[in-house]
């Protein structure tokens, strides 16, 4: 199995607010129409899975397998 890895990125928004969106895939609905049309093929998703398919690659599959509520932490 391949690995991929990129930079890290810093996200102008609460952790809060980033957990609430991304652990639920079903708000990709929202971007979905901003992907390249050419590249990304066969685009399906619900609350816990991400499927796509992009040339040369083939398909991939992204699931959330645990989810963890998201806390303050208080210092």
């Amino acid at each position: 199995m391949a690995n991929f890895e990129s930079s890290v990125k810093v996200i102008p928004y609460s952790q809060e607010r980033v957990y609430n969106k991304l652990s639920d895939l079903s708000n990709l609905e929202a971007i979905k129409d901003r992907l390249p049309q050419d590249k990304v093929e066969d685009l399906s998703f619900d609350s816990d899975t991400l499927s796509f398919t992009v040339s040369p690659v083939g398909q991939l599959t992204l699931q959330i397998l645990l989810h963890k509520a998201f806390f303050k932490r208080h210092y």
